[in-house]
């Protein structure tokens, strides 16, 4: 099917009374159908949808489909954060893994993200305890480019939470480094 709508061709005497019942009833009843049954779409493509591939007219009604708010508002906002003005002003990042080993005995991915350049760095470790190595190059790696971090962002695994690496890059120049998101703390 080309996910349209097919209109049938015949219809017989019974399914054309049954038509004729359905679109009698009560045209909020017909699209609250259709609304519950194409999983709480908006019912204006609905309506639009039936105008244009059954012919059927249907006018619209202001209700509220409780189902569809409740779904809607599960979760808040993460809430809003200052946009970077340059290079290396704010660092996302994380570990992936375990993968399996690669050639060379690794298994994880840090990955860096600049937020301003959307440049990423990428890393291949062997285990987690190495992720401070790869944290220092990478800042080391800013700092040569003439870029000082002014915030990290991660998803607080243990991996990053090292406060000694955070007061060793603060005291090289590096201004606070956060090692969390706001929606986790």
């Amino acid at each position: 099917m080309d996910g349209k709508l097919k209109k049938p061709e015949s219809i017989d005497s019974d399914a054309q009374e049954l038509t004729d019942v359905h679109t009698v009833v009560a045209d909020s009843t017909l699209l609250l159908l259709y609304h519950e049954r194409w999983d709480h779409q908006d019912k204006r493509h609905i309506r639009n949808m039936l105008r244009n591939e059954q012919e059927v007219n249907i006018k619209l009604d202001k209700e509220l489909c409780e189902p569809r708010v409740y779904g809607k508002a599960h979760r808040l906002s993460f809430g809003t954060r200052k946009k970077a003005f340059e290079p290396s002003e704010l660092i996302s990042t994380d570990v992936c893994g375990p993968f399996d080993e690669s050639f060379q005995k690794k298994r994880y991915l840090v990955i860096f993200k600049d937020s301003f350049t959307k440049f990423l760095y990428g890393y291949l470790i062997k285990e987690k305890a190495e992720v401070k190595k790869v944290l220092e190059h990478m800042l080391a790696y800013s700092r040569t480019l003439g870029y000082s971090v002014k915030e990290f962002l991660s998803d607080n695994g243990g991996e990053f939470d090292n406060s000694f690496t955070f007061k060793q890059n603060c005291s090289k120049g590096d201004n606070t480094l956060y090692p969390r998101t706001e929606w986790r703390q």
